[in-house]
């Protein structure tokens, strides 16, 4: 395997990283810059509601419904919806499908990189030195 690819993840509070990314809106030219905390313990990409409602991406009308367990417990049902394209660390994927939930405001982040993302491209994380690996 080779790991050519390489980003440097940002260091977030005490053990946490953040990593950027973009994404597309609902009408061709428009985007979003965020900032998304890396998350492996999350099945989901999840990202802040209003952000996608900005992009004009109709939530009321989701592809489906899905609960997930948080630190809180289970949540009510969170609309799952696919935007028309995300990139991060040079990684672009087209239609591709998150969750719309609001993160905690102590946060201060955009939403989380979740597992969805990570394994599609075989993503390995180096703590050490503070960087994320694709092997393609």
């Amino acid at each position: 395997m080779s790991l050519k690819k390489r980003y440097t993840l940002i260091p977030y509070s005490s053990n946490l990283f953040k990593i950027k990314a973009v994404i597309g809106g609902n009408k061709k030219g428009d985007f979003h810059r965020i900032n998304l905390l890396l998350d492996t313990g999350s099945s989901f990409t999840i990202i802040a509601s209003k952000i996608l409602i900005d992009l004009e991406y109709d939530l009321g009308k989701p592809q489906k419904k899905q609960q997930i367990v948080t630190g809180k417990g289970i949540t009510s049902l969170i609309p799952v919806i696919s935007i028309s394209w995300f990139n991060c660390a040079g990684k672009i994927i087209n239609n591709f499908e998150l969750l719309a939930y609001d993160i905690p405001q102590p946060l201060k982040v955009d939403g989380m990189l979740g597992m969805n993302f990570l394994v599609q491209y075989g993503a390995m994380i180096n703590l050490h030195t503070q960087e994320i690996y694709f092997d393609s």
